[in-house]
């Protein structure tokens, strides 16, 4: 049977414009009427529509899944489909990655053990952060305090790194009142892709910290209340402070109308290597 194409699109569920796009790529090819000038499509066409609608299901591009739903040598048909596993792969690599992270927000949002930022200058508030030791961090700084600076070297290949960088701050060990800015890597997560060479970074080394997680309300955090905090737990329980501060940002929330940024801060004590 012939079909006109908002027959044919309602018969297999595509929209008129997406059935175009298909035309466009080779996949149908209505045949012109000459006496009224209408297309016309026919019941082969289904056929051929399927056949592409299931190479797009297996992730294909709409214009790899045409070439392959008309037909391509064997030997190119077997290197596409390798080519397409491997890729696939390399996807459910990233996802699995991806889910990690997702798993791991929502544990630390659902944790008691976040400290508001604003209760830091209260007496008797009780502050027990985790001892863990860091792997190696590279920063990208990309602020002097919270001013962006002119020359940032190597930003394609810190955002190719997605979501595995995060946006993180450090206060400097000789003066603790000035900090910067910038997107962090863990030496772990960048040894598992392959990269270029980094010209210009910051390294934090592998450490022994003390680590918590704070909800602040503010745009401009109070470092020298976590600092002091931090140094008063670790007098009070023998630790060798390095007057080192890290953190990134994990993410925003809102809460009794309130709207928090969760951080999560390292201070370093007993470093690993001197």
């Amino acid at each position: 049977m012939k079909y006109t194409i908002k027959a044919f699109s309602e018969k297999i569920g595509l929209t008129p414009d997406t059935l175009r796009l298909y035309e466009k790529y080779g996949v149908v090819e209505p045949k012109k009427d000459e006496n009224n000038g209408y297309r016309y499509y026919d019941d082969f066409d289904v056929r051929e529509l399927l056949s592409c609608r299931r190479y797009r299901s297996l992730d294909f591009p709409l214009d790899q899944a045409a070439k392959l739903s008309l037909g391509i040598e064997k030997s190119d048909y077997q290197t596409t489909l390798q080519n397409q596993v491997e890729h696939i792969t390399s996807e459910l690599k990233r996802l699995e990655q991806v889910q990690k992270h997702l798993q791991k927000l929502n544990r630390i949002i659902g944790s008691s053990q976040i400290y508001k930022l604003s209760d830091f200058n209260l007496p008797n508030i009780p502050f027990e952060p985790e001892k863990v030791t860091q792997g190696a961090l590279y920063r990208m700084i990309q602020t002097d305090e919270n001013l962006l600076i002119d020359e940032v070297e190597d930003i394609a290949f810190w955002m190719s790194q997605l979501p595995e960088v995060s946006y993180s701050f450090k206060l400097s060990s000789d003066d603790p009142s000035h900090f910067d800015w910038g997107i962090a890597i863990t030496e772990e997560m960048l040894n598992l892709y392959p990269h270029k060479s980094i010209t210009s970074f910051d390294v934090i080394p592998a450490s022994d910290t003390l680590k918590m997680y704070a909800l602040s309300n503010q745009t401009n955090f109070d470092f020298n209340a976590i600092i002091k905090r931090f140094e008063i737990y670790t007098e009070q329980f023998g630790y060798v402070s390095r007057n080192l501060l890290w953190g990134r940002i994990l993410g925003n929330y809102v809460e009794h109308n309130e709207r928090f940024t969760l951080l999560e801060i390292y201070y370093q004590v007993n470093p690993t290597e001197d």
